[in-house]
Order: C-alpha cells, then structure tokens, then sequence
C-alpha cells in the first residue's frame, strides 16, 4: 500500500516544483529585493518565463490569479492590474515558446528581454492610466534592465533544477 502511495506523492510534488518556485520567487521579490535594492527584481517574471518555455502544462492558471490578487491586495494596485500583467506575460511566453525552446541560452535571455520590455510598457501604460497622471519612464526602464540583466544569475539555479524534474518524469 505504502509503495503505491509513493509514486503518486512524488509526482504530485513534482508537479508542484514549479508554482511553488514561483511563489517563492515572488514572496523574495516582494520582501528581501525591495530592501536591498530600493526596487522590484521582478524574479517572478523570471521563474515564469523559465517555466512556461520548457514545461507550460506544470504553470497552473488558477494559481496565478490567486497569486495576482493577493499582489494587488499587498500593493495597493486596483484589483486586476497583477492578472492583467500576469496573463499578458503568460500568453506571450506561451506564444512565443517554439521560437525560444531548444535554442542556446542566448536566445532565451533575448525572448526574456523582449517578453518583459513588453510587460513593463503595458505595466507603465496602465499605472498611468489608473492613476490618471504621467509616471516618469526612467525608473521602469531601469528596473526592466535590472531585472533583465539578473536574469542569467537565476537561470544558473532554475534551469538545473528544471532539467532534473524533466529526467525523473
């Protein structure tokens, strides 16, 4: 009986690895980056990203919403806004995903830096819009280089991880 539980735990846990990375990576970003570094990294964007080219099926939608409001709800942000730029940064991955999987690492640093230079004019559109006033461009452009120049720095840690899930599947 144990030994038939077994397999079914470690596929469920497995299958787990890539929303709960995800959370942690955003609960990081909200909470140790802004401290260090007087702005958002955006690591979320980048375990995202990472996830949905080389194993979109593991992302759970739901879970992302969830994970929207309560971004919404800690910032301040109207109810939406986080989904809004959540599902933009999905559906563009996810788009996106045959011209960046099996390619060099190159390639996929240059998907990431133009899916997210996308994310962040929409992000920087509608806080302006919800705000009804101009927000300066230079702090976004700022933060998207930033978070796109650490991008290669948590590759090193999620894309072993992601390739030892996919040899125990």
């Amino acid at each position: 009986m144990i030994t038939d539980a077994w397999p079914k735990l470690t596929k469920i846990l497995r299958d787990l690895v890539p929303i709960m990375s995800f959370i942690a990576a955003w609960l990081l970003d909200i909470t140790l980056v802004p401290s260090l570094l007087s702005s958002r990294l955006h690591i979320d964007h980048m375990v995202l990203y990472t996830w949905l080219i080389y194993h979109p099926s593991l992302v759970s939608i739901p879970l992302l919403l969830v994970v929207a409001i309560i971004q919404d709800s800690i910032f301040g942000q109207p109810l939406g806004f986080s989904a809004i730029l959540i599902f933009f940064f999905y559906g563009m991955s996810i788009y996106q995903r045959h011209h960046f999987n099996q390619h060099p690492f190159f390639v996929l640093w240059l998907g990431f830096l133009g899916i997210e230079c996308l994310s962040q004019a929409l992000a920087w559109i509608l806080g302006m819009s919800f705000a009804h006033t101009y927000i300066e461009i230079i702090p976004v452009v700022g933060q998207t280089l930033m978070t796109v120049c650490c991008y290669p720095l948590l590759a090193v840690i999620i894309l072993p991880i992601h390739q030892r899930l996919m040899q125990a599947r």
